[in-house]
């Protein structure tokens, strides 16, 4: 009798637990959990904070993932566009070294901000499972769209033009 009480605690705990976890996930109509990562020049950077007031496109990716590779210059000149207007792209490295973002970066060309998450504690609490995953934030910092996979150019600029 005893085992089964301590197997029915550890199988409750590890429920509380992943509850936790996916609470902090977030949610279309919710405002999103916000996070400090250091960009390429090493400064910190608070998501979506820095950027209150403004459509704010968060994108998970790692240059590893080739759908990754094919929406970032589209994503750039779709920054690019609307900046103008008050949008600012987030480009979250996921698991990567600092060294092989910038020389990969470089090689893009693209001038939205990327930030580093090379231990994955941003990308685990919020839920990010496949790459790319994007997140596209209101002005008031709410998410609206969440997009898993590679998307088309012109799909992403009809969710950021109809929050700007």
């Amino acid at each position: 009798m005893k085992p089964l009480r301590i197997l029915l605690i550890v199988f409750a705990v590890l429920i509380l637990s992943t509850c936790k976890e996916s609470s902090q996930r977030p949610e279309i109509g919710a405002i999103v959990p916000g996070f400090v990562l250091p960009d390429l020049a090493g400064s910190k950077v608070n998501v979506p904070g820095d950027f209150s007031g403004k459509v704010t496109v968060i994108r998970f990716w790692a240059n590893t993932c080739p759908h990754c590779i094919n929406n970032m210059r589209d994503i750039d000149f779709l920054y690019t566009r609307y900046k103008d207007m008050g949008l600012v792209v987030i480009a979250v490295n996921v698991a990567q070294s600092k060294q092989d973002v910038e020389t990969f970066i470089e090689k893009l060309d693209i001038t939205y901000t990327v930030l580093l998450d090379t231990e994955s504690v941003v990308s685990k609490p919020y839920g990010v499972a496949s790459l790319p995953t994007t997140f596209i934030l209101d002005r008031n910092g709410i998410l609206k769209v969440k997009i898993i996979g590679e998307t088309t150019i012109e799909t992403m600029a009809g969710h950021i033009s109809g929050l700007m």
